[in-house]
């Protein structure tokens, strides 16, 4: 190598490296070729004085050479057999009564068969490695998932060709078109052999695959990841129940589903949701059942709707008429799926839809179910007996991966070898098919999954104990009761309830029953003063009495919608929010605020005959006594001036409409008098209350009440529902949404809680458990019944 140095620059073979900069122009020498020199190049920069000599020995530098011929695969073995470009011998499997390759031998078959096709030798090299790709690729695909429909492989191949040779310019001399399908034909009858012509048919089903997503993942929130490599696969006219533990992810890949958002689903799949969001927002339509069905069914493009829609589905002539805000949760669930349902829908998506359904609505609901024909169901519930009836094929949670068994619930039950007690923590979330634990590498199981222990501990549901009420001695003294109260809708409509009565002691435990529609529910929220009674057919209205030290609280059946403003929150804040003043701000503003527009306008009437100077009351301030009987100290609307606050008797206050503000002023007092006003709002006395009922530290004060399932969201209520200590009880179907074992752990709880309970619950097995006393409601009348069963409080 010549070269030369001067200042700054050395040159070398007509090119120059300076010095200073690094600057390298070396024309036709590579780096490799300036390093195997370097040695001389120093020796040139140290004897013209641009460097010093190094010390000690200069490290020798190789030159890189190619490594070692490697050594010849085995004679026969696949790679040999590649290389010579001999078709392999495949490995085989069994897959439905038939031999098939291998993906790796299924590749490289479709590789050879392209290379030795006649009719493509005088495509440029280039564009048939590409289908040669392509053909290794459909197989591999087919292969690997199963997949042996052939005509469905050909028919795959074939457009794929057609790509390939239509967007390829110099293609040398390319065969016709129409010749592509013979030529994918030979590829997959290579990879298939016999059993082509078996699957040709589409009797792999193939044809009958309505959803199919490989390699789905699915992740929740922050990064939480519920599925991963897995598949989604719904056939035609089946209906899967779909089990795992919870927060496995269930409610979120419906709800993925529904809205189209999981990526490689068929755009135009038409799904039906229905899940209580739905149903919770008839509550504020003004709509008749007729005109909500005819509009819901416009809002989805659907125009046949009509009173044929709503007969098919139970409904009568007069039902038609009924307002949907009037409808119970089972009707409104009919009406809903009536009018999904013209959408002809491919899948049907059922999320918990056994929830507020008595006994007779869930077998209606099941040959519902049984009776779609031209659709899909995937269904998610808790009622084993349910899902029994309704199921073909059971999808489960494993490994983060969904495992796919055919048959109905018990079929899957006993393929996976299940105990009676392993069935209940299955269905109650608490149980787990996974094989690893979490943070294990996701690797293959190998063996059939076993069942692993439950993800969580037992349920734990604690209520407090709620004190003694001043004025009330015994556990068998009135505290509440229905006194001749009857309830319409309006003056036009027939009577709901007529004529009721029942009393209510601390020791009360009592189910309201009757069939779905009947009332149940409205007389529950006179029952809790959120509804008045309506004047009886006599002319005077009935009365609903409590005693004015009672502490009640109220579940209603929509109690999760309480949540709705909440869902970006922790459970701290919630609780925080709802009881800063030391009683139940959403209570009080349900009670204070008028149920509607008919409702304020009879109150300002009212206030004109009975008022100050005509004026409304503002607020009840305090609570005395004037002889034997109650009074209130009045702040009037419009006179701030505390002087002119007057006390009036609770007659006059009833007169004026103010049964509900003065049973709000009533739970404040009560609620000081048990000092809940001192109770503090720590995060240590708010985390204490919430673990009683299974909502640990991490849930209360770091996760989103949005995250919560629906079953940790009752949990929540129930929590709320009990921080002021009540001495009586109203539940609204406490068990929906809850889990097994769940639901077995209220039942303890309510069995041990010293206050009085009144329920609406459609499991009779529930009810049979707790109540001593059943109120049946038939035909507008209420008929109270003692019950046999041997059931008493348990103090």
């Amino acid at each position: 190598m010549d070269m030369k140095v001067r200042s700054g620059e050395l040159e070398i073979q007509g090119g120059v490296y300076d010095l200073k900069s690094g600057r390298v122009e070396l024309p036709g020498i590579t780096s490799s070729d300036f390093s195997s020199h370097s040695p001389n190049v120093v020796d040139q920069l140290v004897k013209s004085g641009d460097m010093e000599a190094l010390e000690g020995e200069v490290p020798e530098v190789s030159r890189w050479s190619f490594p070692p011929t490697p050594e010849r695969a085995p004679e026969g073995s696949l790679a040999a057999l590649v290389v010579h470009g001999l078709e392999p011998d495949a490995k085989e499997e069994e897959a439905g009564g038939h031999k098939h390759m291998d993906a790796a031998a299924a590749a490289s078959t479709a590789r050879v068969v392209i290379n030795k096709e006649e009719r493509l030798s005088k495509l440029v090299p280039c564009v048939r490695q590409h289908m040669a790709a392509i053909a290794a690729s459909i197989v591999v695909e087919g292969q690997k998932n199963k997949h042996f429909n052939g005509k469905k492989q050909m028919s795959t191949m074939t457009e794929d060709f057609t790509t390939a040779l239509t967007l390829s310019k110099e293609v040398g001399e390319a065969p016709s078109l129409d010749e592509l399908p013979s030529i994918a034909e030979a590829v997959v009858r290579a990879v298939m052999g016999d059993a082509f012509d078996a699957h040709a048919d589409g009797a792999d089903q193939d044809d009958e695959i309505l959803l199919r997503v490989e390699n789905l993942l699915l992740m929740y929130g922050a990064g939480h990841l519920l599925l991963k490599d897995t598949t989604l696969e719904m056939k035609k006219n089946c209906r899967y129940g779909v089990v795992g533990h919870n927060g496995a992810g269930k409610t979120t890949l419906m709800k993925e589903i529904a809205a189209h958002r999981i990526v490689g689903m068929p755009p135009d799949l038409k799904c039906v949701h229905v899940d209580d969001s739905k149903l919770g927002e008839m509550s504020d339509s003004y709509l008749n059942a007729l005109e909500y069905c005819i509009k819901m069914a416009k809002d989805i493009g659907v125009n046949a709707a009509g009173r044929e829609t709503l007969l098919k589905v139970g409904f009568d002539e007069a039902k038609l008429n009924d307002p949907v805000a009037e409808l119970s949760t089972g009707w409104r669930m009919r009406l809903t799926l009536a009018v999904s349902m013209l959408k002809h829908a491919d899948l049907v998506l059922l999320d918990e839809p056994t929830n507020h359904l008595d006994e007779e609505s869930v077998q209606w609901l099941s040959d519902y179910i049984l009776s779609i024909t031209s659709s899909s169901v995937m269904v998610i519930s808790h009622e084993p007996k349910f899902l029994n009836k309704i199921c073909t094929h059971v999808v489960a949670y494993v490994d983060k991966k969904l495992e796919y068994t055919e048959g109905n619930f018990d079929i899957f039950a006993q393929k996976k070898g299940l105990s009676k007690e392993q069935i209940d923590a299955m269905l109650s979330g608490n149980l787990s098919f996974d094989t690893k634990k979490e943070g294990d590498e996701d690797e293959d199981a190998g063996d059939a999954p076993k069942v692993a222990a439950p993800v969580a501990g037992p349920p734990k549901l604690t209520f407090p104990i709620p004190g003694s009420m001043e004025g009330v001695k015994t556990g068998s003294k009135s505290v509440l009761e229905l006194r001749h109260v009857s309830f319409r809708y309006s003056k036009d409509k027939d009577y709901l309830l007529q004529d009721c009565c029942g009393k209510l002691s601390l020791s009360s435990r009592v189910a309201v029953c009757g069939r779905n529609g009947c009332g149940k529910s409205t007389l529950m929220t006179l029952l809790c003063s959120e509804h008045s009674p309506s004047e009886n057919t006599d002319g005077h209205h009935g009365e609903v009495w409590r005693h004015h030290n009672l502490r009640l609280a109220y579940m209603k059946q929509d109690h999760l919608k309480a949540l709705g403003p909440f869902f970006d929150t922790s459970p701290f804040v919630y609780i925080t929010e709802r009881f800063k003043e030391g009683y139940d701000g959403d209570l009080q503003r349900r009670l204070i605020e008028p149920e509607d527009e008919e409702e304020a306008l009879r109150r300002k009437e009212l206030a004109k005959q009975y008022g100050k100077y005509g004026n409304e009351v503002g607020e009840l301030v305090s609570r005395t006594k004037v002889g034997n009987h109650l009074a209130y100290e009045v702040r009037w609307d419009g006179l701030d001036d505390p002087k002119q606050n007057t006390v009036e008797p609770i007659s006059k206050l009833k007169a004026m409409g103010l049964d509900k503000v003065i049973i709000a002023c009533d739970e404040r007092i009560a609620a000081k008098a048990a000092g809940l006003d001192q109770r503090p709002l720590t995060r240590r006395e708010i985390v204490r209350h919430c673990e009683a009922f299974g909502i640990d530290e991490e849930m209360c004060c770091n996760r989103q009440i949005r995250g919560f399932s629906a079953g940790q969201k009752v949990r929540l209520s129930l929590a709320a529902m009990f921080w002021t200590k009540p001495h009586f009880i109203a539940l609204d179907e406490p068990t929906n949404y809850l889990d097994v074992e769940t639901v077995d752990a209220l039942g303890k709880a309510l069995t041990n809680f010293r206050g009085g309970i009144i329920m609406i619950e459609p499991k009779t097995d529930f009810v049979e458990r707790i109540c001593n006393e059943k109120w049946l409601i038939e035909d507008g009348k209420m008929k109270v019944e003692k019950l046999n069963n041997g059931v008493k409080r348990q103090a």
